[in-house]
Order: structure tokens, then C-alpha cells, then sequence
């Protein structure tokens, strides 16, 4: 089947479908489950959608943008569970949404799910998902679920992948907004928006100021009160009209906002000119971020201190991980090394790296990488310098 990817977890095997070709094929086995299903929305029965995505669904003209993500779980041969979604973009700052097939302004979807409510089938088919992160900003499911139980389970499995669960009511009916977090959306997304955001946390929480406006937060920070009316807005409602924004509770909800409530431990890999730098750069000791470790290949680097750090060997660097916890993984090494040392890296277990190698990493989907490429900074500055 053209649009097909797989996914396995013990017996059961889940196949993410995108071409709307691959309806027809999948005609047998929703038929079985929708029969296994208490309740089915027009959107879940088979005739139904396999008329309507053609014709609607994916129409260019439709309103947002339409993606086809149908999940079929089998435990060995037979399918145990069908998840019909589509994923689209929508709203002002273009997230894309996966969440059950059909009309955005449906409020009746009974069930997420066709089939028994299986949980090692659900478990499957979220980390299907969870293994495509780089598609998807988020997963949007009706909170008025009459199947409860299915509801339990769906929290209960996200919290276990680690994504972050926030409640919110969008028009007209409210759902369960389950993703990859608001920081992952924010650094990856929307740049800007998280730059403004961030800036804006640190210099509150280094001021006084119990109150203030958002016209007051636009002369501070050279931006508009529109802007930050509509950031904010974007993430729920932090402030009174006319009162303003409490200063403590809103510092305190940008932090949690951009992942930054707890220390993040960082290993740098290379401990050259460059990497001692960073090891010792306050800006990675400080707030929300420290320097655990230092590892280098070379034998006259390794066993030198550096600022606090004893530098280890390279090849110790999954011991390094497991015993300092470090979570974020800083490459300072040359381009030809770079891969091996981001794989490296992976395989030790940290959750993100940050990349100063001028070289263009093959990515692990599970491992996010920044990439900082100085030349190209330069480059783009001298661009607006005069001829």
C-alpha cells in the first residue's frame, strides 16, 4: 500500500495509513471492528467515510487543510484496533492537529477508537505516533467522551509517553488537547513566539513589579501589546481586562509553559577551544540549565579540569549520561565527527541535542536537534551590511 508505515510492539504490529487509496483495502477489517464498537459516529462507519474524504474531506477548497492518518493495530493477522484520523492545520498559528476523521464542528464522536477497548492495542497505536513526533503539533480528542473508560485509558497512556495534557474549551465544545508539549510547539513552531516569551519571563522574574499591563510589557520589551495579548492568549487566559497580568503567577506560568520548572543537565561532547567555552558559558549554568559533564577523544584533553569538570574519555560517554542524568547533548566537535557523535549520543540515552558542527545531521525521531551553524549567522549579517 502506497501510504503505509509500520510500527511493532511485541505481536501487535501498527500500520499508519495516508493515502485515501488505501480506504478501499482497509474495508474488511473496519467493517470487523465497527462491529466490536457500542456506538459510531457517521464519520467511523466505512461507506461514509470512504465517500466523504474523497469527495470533502480532502477537497483542496475544504476548510483547513486535511491529511489522511488512519492507524490499523493487528496482533498477528487479525486487526484489534482502527483509529480514523486526519491530521490538520488550523488556527492562527498553523498547528497541526491529529484527531478524529471528519467535520471539526462534530460534537458527537462517542468513541476515539473501533474495536474492544484493548489497552496493549492503544498503547501500540499511541506509540506509533509518538514515533512520528515531526509530523504533528498535537492530539485533539472530545472531552465529553461517553466512553469513559476509553478516555481514562488514553490519559493514562500519554502521561506514560511523557506528553503534556492541557484542557481547554475551543468553540463549540471542548476538548482534551493531548501533545508533544508546549515547549517542543514553541521552539519548533513559532521561533518568534518563544523567543518573546522566554525574554519576557527572565525580565520579569527579575524585576519588582507586582502587576502590570500589556501595554506596560510592550515599552519594556520593544514589542506590541497586541502581540503579547495574543501569545498569551494562545496558551489560556493569564490576565484581567483592565487589571492587568499578576507579575508572580506569570512568570511562574511561562516557566512551566516553555518546560523550564525544573534543571536540565547537559553533557558537552567535545572539549576543545569551543566546547570548554560552552562548558563554562553562565548562560549553561544558570535557570533552568547545568553543565554535568565533558567528554573528548583525544588523550591530551581527557583527565584536564575545566572550570568545575574533569573531562572524560569519549568512550565513556554512556556511563557519563546514566551516572550525571544529563538530558541535553552538546556537539562541539568537528563535521566529520558529528554523526557519529550525535548516534552516540542517541544511544546513551539523552532526550535533545543542541549542535554547533557546521555539518547537517541525519536525525533520529526521538532525539531533537538545534542545529547552530555560526558561518551561516555571519553570512546572513553581511548580507545586510554595505557593498
Amino acid at each position: 500500500m502506497s501510504g503505509a508505515r509500520t510500527f511493532s510492539s511485541g505481536s501487535l504490529t501498527a500500520t499508519v495509513y495516508t493515502d485515501g487509496a488505501d480506504l478501499a483495502a482497509l474495508q474488511a477489517d473496519w467493517l470487523r471492528l465497527a462491529e466490536q464498537s457500542p456506538e459510531l459516529t457517521p464519520w467511523q462507519q466505512w461507506d461514509f467515510a470512504a465517500a466523504w474524504w474523497p469527495t470533502i474531506g480532502a477537497h483542496p477548497e475544504a476548510p483547513g487543510r486535511r491529511e489522511l492518518r488512519l492507524i490499523l493495530v493487528r496482533d498477528a493477522r487479525a486487526p484489534v484496533l482502527l483509529l480514523p484520523l486526519q491530521l490538520s492545520r488550523r488556527g492562527r498559528f498553523g498547528m497541526r492537529w491529529l484527531e478524529p476523521l471528519g467535520m471539526p464542528d462534530d460534537i458527537h464522536r462517542p468513541r476515539f477508537g473501533l474495536g474492544a477497548l484493548n489497552p496493549e492495542a492503544y498503547a501500540c497505536a499511541l506509540r506509533a505516533i509518538d514515533s512520528r513526533r515531526g509530523e504533528w503539533d498535537g492530539l485533539r480528542i472530545d472531552e465529553k467522551s461517553s466512553d469513559d473508560a476509553e478516555l481514562a485509558l488514553l490519559s493514562e497512556l500519554i502521561r506514560a509517553l511523557g506528553w503534556r495534557e492541557r484542557r481547554a474549551r475551543l468553540h463549540p465544545c471542548p476538548y482534551l488537547r493531548i501533545g508533544r508539549g508546549w515547549t517542543e510547539y514553541l521552539a519548533g513552531r513559532s521561533p518568534k513566539l518563544r523567543k518573546n516569551l522566554n525574554t519576557g519571563r527572565r525580565k520579569l522574574q527579575a524585576q519588582g513589579t507586582k502587576r502590570v499591563s500589556s501595554k506596560e510589557l510592550a515599552g519594556r520589551f520593544n514589542l506590541s501589546a497586541t502581540q503579547i495579548r495574543k501569545d498569551l492568549a494562545h496558551f489560556g487566559e493569564f490576565g484581567i481586562r483592565g487589571v492587568g497580568y499578576d507579575v508572580d503567577q506569570l512568570a511562574a506560568s511561562l516557566t512551566s509553559l516553555l518546560g523550564l520548572e525544573r534543571r536540565r543537565a547537559i553533557v558537552v561532547v567535545g572539549m576543545g577551544n569551543l566546547g570548554s567555552a560552552l562548558a563554562r558559558y553562565l548562560g549553561f549554568n544558570s535557570g533552568a540549565f547545568v553543565v554535568v559533564a565533558g567528554v573528548d577523544r583525544s588523550p591530551a584533553v581527557v583527565g584536564k579540569k575545566i572550570g568545575s569538570l574533569v573531562v572524560r574519555s569519549s568512550l565513556e560517554l554512556d556511563r557519563v549520561v546514566r551516572e550525571s542524568g544529563a538530558e541535553i547533548g552538546v556537539l562541539a566537535v568537528p563535521a566529520e565527527a558529528a554523526q557519529e557523535n550525535y548516534d552516540a549520543l542517541v544511544k546513551a540515552g539523552v532526550r535533545g541535542v543542541l549542535s554547533f558542527s557546521p555539518a547537517r545531521l541525519k536525525q533520529h525521531p526521538e532525539v531533537p536537534v538545534k542545529e547552530v551553524d555560526l558561518r551561516v549567522h555571519l553570512e546572513e549579517l553581511a548580507f545586510f551590511l554595505p557593498r
